[in-house]
């Protein structure tokens, strides 16, 4: 896929099989606001909910899961952290584990979806 005019390459070394139909396209759009577009992750976050139902609706997802889904991509790679330092990784503040909590307390304070 292109972005801004580069090409970017997805990789596959965690692929697995029973994974919630749309997290690959979560965990894509969220790293590209995160790593490419270098927004802040309440800034990607809302942005990757914005551009969620376009990718949800080509796999066929309904867009109310976005947010359901977001959260589970956020989990899994706060995980993923987890386990990097338990094994000795020295690795940055773990930026999804924050914004997972932050994405939780949206959802605590929003407004009932119709």
């Amino acid at each position: 896929r292109r972005i801004d005019g580069r090409l970017v390459v997805w990789d596959w070394e965690r692929a697995a099989d029973a994974v919630p139909l749309g997290i690959d396209a979560m965990h894509y759009g969220l790293l590209v606001a995160l790593n490419v577009r270098k927004l802040a992750p309440p800034r990607a976050i809302a942005e990757t909910l914005a551009r969620a139902p376009a990718w949800l609706a080509d796999l066929d997802q309904p867009t109310e899961a976005a947010r359901v889904i977001l959260c589970l991509e956020l989990l899994e790679m706060s995980l993923r952290f987890a386990e990097a330092r338990k094994a000795g990784v020295t690795v940055r503040h773990d930026r999804f584990g924050a914004a997972l909590r932050e994405l939780l307390d949206l959802r605590r304070t929003a407004p009932p979806v119709a």
